[in-house]
């Protein structure tokens, strides 16, 4: 197989595998001793979890879902160097299908919103800041 489609595939999977950790459950576990699904407006994300649980908690969930997107877009760089930047968008597409799409949640998770702004970011961080400096005064 062509190494090319490799690694297009191959980050797309780590970018999955990573986004499947949903940090919500975790720090939702730890700090109301409940899944995010049972809280709130039940999606496990940063707002219901900050909205329910605090400033504190909702941050955790944000740095949480920040990090396993950049540690795919770092791997998948490290482990497929062939397909250059593309490396990032792939495996940042994948995370944010695993966090959209976890399989053991069957395939019902977050809405993906800090992850895609990493993924912009990531990929193309002139157009990334800019989308965010445009959307800052409804954020």
């Amino acid at each position: 197989m062509d190494m090319q489609i490799i690694g297009r595939i191959g980050s797309i999977v780590l970018g999955y595998a990573l986004g499947n950790f949903l940090t919500a459950f975790l720090v939702t576990r730890i700090v109301a001793h409940k899944s995010p699904t049972e809280i709130g407006s039940h999606n496990p994300g940063m707002a219901n979890v900050m909205a329910q649980l605090g400033f504190v908690p909702g941050v955790a969930v944000l740095a949480g879902d920040l990090a396993k997107t950049i540690l795919a877009v770092v791997l998948a760089n490290l482990f497929f160097p062939q397909i250059g930047h593309f490396a990032t968008l792939y495996a940042a597409v994948g995370a944010t299908l695993g966090h959209n799409f976890p399989f053991w949640q069957h395939f019902r998770g977050g809405k993906g919103v800090a992850v895609t702004v990493v993924l912009v970011i990531l990929y193309n961080p002139f157009w990334g800041v800019m989308a965010l400096l445009g959307h800052w005064p409804s954020c």
